[in-house]
C-alpha cells in the first residue's frame, strides 16, 4: 500500500512539475529585430539558439526580423505601434533615446570589447589624414559613426572636415572593396574579406577596442511596459543564447582549423 502511495504521488509531482515547464505551456510569442540583414559573428548565438530549438525549449516562439543598421533597428521599435518586443541596438544609440523619452529598458547586454576596426585605402596612413575624405556610416549617431568618431576626433578631425556617405551594414564591404568610400567601420571577418578582394589594398587603420576600450558593444532593449507585463518570458530569451555560445565556440574552433 505504501508502494502504491509512494508511486502515486511520484506521478502525480511530476505531471505537476511538467506542466508547469515553458515546454508545456503555449509558446510566448516574441518578435527580435536585428540590426543587420545577415548576421556577422557577434549575432550568430542569436540565430543558433533558433536553429538549435532552445528558444522553443524555453516556452518562446521567437520570430526575427533584419533591419539595416542599428539605427533602423532603434526607430522600428520605438515607432508608434511596433510590434517588435526587443531589438539588438548599439548602446549609446539605445541611451541617448532613453534620455530623450523612447521608453525602452536595456535588459541584457554582452560583455565582449567591440570587435570591430576601421578599414581604409591604401595612402591612409594616419586618422588626420581622413580630412576631406568619404567616410561610410549608416546614420548619425549610429554604430559607425561613433566609432568612426573614436577614431578621428583625437586627431582634431570633425563631422565638418568629411564627407559622410550613408553605408547600411550589407554595403560596407563592397563600398570599400569597389572605392567608393575611403574608410569605413567593418567587423573583423570583414576587413579579412576585404584585404583578400583587394590583394591588401585595404588596411586597418584603427582597433575600435583601443579607441572604444569602455564601449558598451549592444544592448538588447524593449518597451518598458513589455518587459513589466511579461518579465519571465525575457528572462527566458536571453537564457536561449547563453546555450548557443559553446555550440559558436566549437564551431568557430573548427572554422580556425580548417584555416590552419
Amino acid at each position: 500500500m505504501l508502494k502504491k502511495t509512494f508511486v502515486l504521488f511520484f506521478l502525480i509531482a511530476t505531471g505537476f512539475a511538467f506542466a508547469l515547464s515553458p515546454a508545456a505551456t503555449a509558446a510566448t510569442k516574441l518578435h527580435f529585430g536585428m540590426p543587420t540583414p545577415k548576421p556577422n559573428v557577434v549575432h550568430i548565438p542569436v540565430y543558433l539558439a533558433l536553429d538549435r530549438g532552445f528558444y522553443k525549449a524555453q516556452g518562446l516562439d521567437v520570430k526575427i526580423s533584419r533591419f539595416r543598421g542599428g539605427t533602423r533597428a532603434h526607430q522600428a521599435i520605438t515607432a508608434k505601434g511596433t510590434d517588435l518586443d526587443l531589438a539588438w541596438i548599439p548602446g549609446p544609440l539605445t541611451m541617448s533615446g532613453i534620455a530623450r523619452g523612447s521608453g525602452l529598458k536595456i535588459f541584457c547586454s554582452y560583455a565582449h570589447k567591440n570587435e570591430a576596426v576601421l578599414a581604409v585605402q591604401a595612402g591612409i596612413k594616419k586618422p588626420a589624414d581622413l580630412r576631406g575624405k568619404k567616410l561610410g556610416i549608416e546614420g548619425k549617431f549610429g554604430y559607425s559613426h561613433l566609432g568612426m568618431l573614436s577614431v578621428i576626433r583625437p586627431a582634431g578631425v570633425t563631422d565638418k572636415d568629411v564627407n559622410y556617405v550613408r553605408t547600411t551594414p550589407p554595403q560596407r564591404v563592397s563600398f570599400i572593396i569597389s572605392g567608393k568610400v575611403d574608410a569605413v567601420l567593418m567587423h573583423i571577418e570583414q576587413v579579412a574579406f576585404a584585404r583578400m578582394k583587394t590583394k591588401g589594398r585595404v588596411h586597418t587603420l584603427a582597433r575600435i577596442w583601443e579607441t572604444q576600450p569602455d564601449y558598451l558593444y549592444a544592448a538588447v532593449s524593449a518597451p518598458g511596459v513589455k518587459i513589466k507585463a511579461n518579465r519571465r518570458a525575457y528572462v527566458r530569451r536571453h537564457k536561449g543564447p547563453h546555450q548557443s555560445n559553446p555550440l559558436h565556440v566549437q564551431e568557430q574552433g573548427r572554422d580556425d582549423q580548417h584555416r590552419r
